[in-house]
């Protein structure tokens, strides 16, 4: 499921998928089945944390902006 500031989750869970069915066409008839087990959703604080974070990150940008390079 995608849902904001997941990025780097999110994208974690579809490099599992696509791995997943990349083996599963490479080793398509050699005897070895391939599976991905994905659990549900589960109550944790992940969202509340990542959103904690990213506003954290953000506002530490907004006062101390990174200097784009110099005059010419």
């Amino acid at each position: 499921m995608v849902l904001p500031y997941r990025g780097a989750y999110v994208a974690s869970k579809f490099a599992l998928e696509g791995l997943t069915d990349t083996l599963r066409l490479e080793l398509a008839g050699s005897g070895i089945a391939v599976c991905l087990i994905e659990p549900g959703l589960i109550l944790s604080r992940f969202r509340e944390n990542a959103h904690r974070a990213f506003k954290a990150s953000n506002a530490a940008l907004i006062t101390n902006p990174p200097k784009a390079g110099r005059p010419v």
